[in-house]
């Protein structure tokens, strides 16, 4: 059954040939210009294939995003509920007891992961998001191993004024937990800003599960800055979900 199948298939195979081969030559008769000329035309095109099908694979073998069956993705009712236990703000960067014993009241496997993990990420310094971006989700994919781990997720709702809008979220953790990633936030400018982006992005995200902020350069005792409290704001549904500080100490 094989047999006649393969042989089946290469005659096929040959047929789609031959009738390249009259195409790209005008002739049965076999030529050099006429093979170079079919070469060039298979060539082309499976180059092309082979590119992205070995580029993506190796991406997923190399980040590990190949889910076992073992492993489970993010579960959106625990980590809501999750956030209602913890507090608005997380220092993971300092050395406070409270912060480095959080995870261990989260009940959401991938989000106690993510909380566990973040103390030990240390980015270099950058005055690009885009770059911090990347360094995050290379961490969390080697973490996280057999998570989907995505950059730059759409998001699209309506506005007030029932009109489609379009954003995009930095990273999103098997279409649950969405981080978006700040470097920096001094000024008070920063901090409305970043309030009103995140408010939007939770809106966005709606039920799915949480937005959480991620600051990537903090000073010391970030937790009682004005801009975490502005930013953690839980009051009318503003603000993020919880605001993280993890990454370098400034």
């Amino acid at each position: 059954m094989y047999l006649s199948g393969g042989a089946l298939a290469l005659r096929s195979l040959l047929t789609v040939i031959g009738g390249v081969w009259r195409w790209t030559t005008g002739s049965s008769t076999p030529s050099l210009n006429g093979f170079l000329g079919l070469l060039l035309f298979a060539w082309i095109p499976l180059t092309i294939a082979s590119y992205f099908v070995m580029g993506d694979l190796w991406r997923r073998l190399l980040s590990g995003e190949r889910r076992t069956a073992s492993e489970h993705p993010a579960n959106a009712e625990l980590t809501r509920a999750d956030l209602k236990r913890l507090p608005a703000s997380l220092d993971l960067v300092g050395t406070s007891a409270r912060d480095r014993d959080a995870a261990k009241a989260i009940a959401d496997p991938v989000l106690r992961k993510i909380v566990e993990a973040l103390p030990r990420w240390r980015p270099t310094q950058t005055r690009y998001e885009a770059q911090y971006q990347a360094a995050l989700a290379r961490f969390l994919r080697r973490h996280l191993r057999g998570h989907d781990i995505e950059e730059q997720f759409p998001l699209e709702g309506l506005d007030q004024n029932a009109r489609t809008r379009r954003r995009r979220v930095d990273i999103v953790i098997d279409r649950t937990i969405a981080i978006e990633i700040k470097p920096r936030i001094d000024r008070s400018a920063d901090i409305h800003r970043t309030v009103g982006q995140v408010r939007e992005y939770s809106e966005m995200w709606g039920t799915r599960g949480p937005v959480l902020l991620l600051v990537c350069e903090t000073a010391a005792n970030f937790e009682a800055s004005f801009a975490a409290r502005s930013l953690a704001n839980r009051e009318g549904g503003r603000g993020a979900a919880m605001v993280i500080a993890a990454g370098i100490r400034v």
